[in-house]
């Protein structure tokens, strides 16, 4: 019997890459998942294994997804923009059209929530005038 492969296990080259560009990451992980605490990170020791186990603990995410993620993340602290802007001219990455996306969509959740907010205020105001005549 063959032992199945783990899909979520990271490569020595990986991992030492993680391991000394944790001093980056730290913030970066830190705002990916608010419900982790510094000490936590800190504590395991920039051991990406650890940090996995981690996250996984405190999100109830696979390994799998939070081990993608952190890749996702290192790669876009790791990448000077200029180098990830001539890479992506030609072909477009799956990083770039999910950056890309993720702003599209952050946008339309700001323009909409202005939209909305903006609305509100002309209705109070409308409300406010209305009442101020119907009292004159």
């Amino acid at each position: 019997m063959t032992k199945p492969v783990d899909a979520a296990a990271a490569t020595p080259s990986l991992r030492a890459q993680f391991q000394s560009a944790f001093p980056q990451l730290a913030s970066a992980i830190l705002d990916e998942w608010p419900q982790l605490d510094a000490d936590s990170l800190a504590g395991a020791n920039a051991d990406l294994d650890k940090v996995v186990v981690l996250l996984v603990d405190k999100t109830g995410h696979t390994k799998a997804l939070v081990r993608r993620q952190l890749e996702e993340i290192l790669y876009i602290v790791t990448t000077p923009v200029d180098a990830g802007v001539r890479a992506h001219r030609g072909t477009e990455s799956g990083f770039a059209r999910d950056a890309r996306a993720a702003d599209s969509a952050h946008d339309r959740g700001v323009t909409h929530s202005l939209q909305v907010s903006t609305l509100r205020a002309y209705s109070a105001l409308l409300s406010a005038l209305s009442e101020q005549t119907s009292t004159q």
